[in-house]
């Protein structure tokens, strides 16, 4: 199970490219091609705000706790 977490931290790594790349190959007439296309930017969309939330929690965790 622990080699499966480094392939999807990869795949999220090049998804940005991956998702450009795709911008330029999709036949826009086709609705499937419009749909996944579209799913999979509101996908990484969701990822990268839930990592932003999880850091902001971490850093209040870490930081939230002194007084001046």
């Amino acid at each position: 199970m622990t080699g499966v977490v480094p392939i999807i931290q990869k795949m999220i790594r090049w998804l940005p490219l991956v998702l450009l790349i795709f911008l330029f190959i999709i036949d826009r007439e086709n609705l499937v091609h419009v749909v996944t296309y579209i799913f999979i930017l509101l996908s990484y969309t969701g990822i990268l705000v839930l990592k932003i939330l999880y850091a902001k929690n971490n850093w209040h965790k870490e930081f939230g706790n002194e007084k001046p």
